[in-house]
């Protein structure tokens, strides 16, 4: 299994989002992992319910 995966598994990625790359931080040992949505996938909006193919990202 390819570390991408490794980590969708382990924190649950819903299957309209994925693991875009994964860094080891050597002096501190942290892990960063990076999740981007698929492309192409509509969103709901979590107020009123609507569907939407986003706007913004942020890190």
């Amino acid at each position: 299994m390819k570390d991408k995966e490794l980590y969708a598994q382990i924190l649950g990625i819903h299957k309209s989002w994925r693991v875009a790359d994964v860094e080891l931080k050597e002096p501190t040992g942290e892990v960063e992992v990076f999740v981007e949505r698929k492309p192409g996938v509509q969103q709901t909006c979590p107020i009123c319910g609507d569907a939407s193919s986003g706007y913004d990202k942020r890190r």
